[in-house]
């Protein structure tokens, strides 16, 4: 049975945290809201700065700087890029969500890219 509760670890101790844990860690930081950043209504988020993403945040916590890469991740972890209207650009699962990490629990690796063409999330 799967834990989505929301007190118990995201990741296992002595663990590497897995993509979108290190993401969420990512959006949390106030220092890379330039670079990197949810947006507004929270259900997707953003690079805003490419050229900085590659050099500060790839290496420092993917380990590597290739983009095609970081993309292939989120393609393979279920993140939709959203293609067009106010969102166009954005990276969106239903299961991450700023301010409630616990929902990426039941995130599952899985593969291919997948893109929403007109994309209708509420931005409530």
């Amino acid at each position: 049975e799967q834990d989505y509760d929301a007190l118990s670890p995201l990741s296992p101790p002595l663990c590497v945290p897995n993509f979108v844990i290190k993401l969420h860690a990512i959006l949390i930081r106030k220092d890379l809201r330039s670079v990197i950043t949810w947006m507004p209504h929270g259900r997707s988020w953003k690079i805003i700065n490419l050229p900085e993403f590659e050099k500060k945040v790839l290496p420092q916590y993917f380990k590597q700087s290739n983009m095609k890469s970081f993309h292939r991740q989120a393609n393979g972890w279920g993140f939709r890029r959203m293609l067009k209207g106010p969102d166009k650009g954005s990276f969106y699962n239903e299961f991450f969500l700023r301010g409630v990490p616990h929902l990426c629990k039941k995130m599952k690796r899985i593969g291919g890219a997948k893109t929403i063409e007109d994309a209708n999330i509420s931005h409530e």
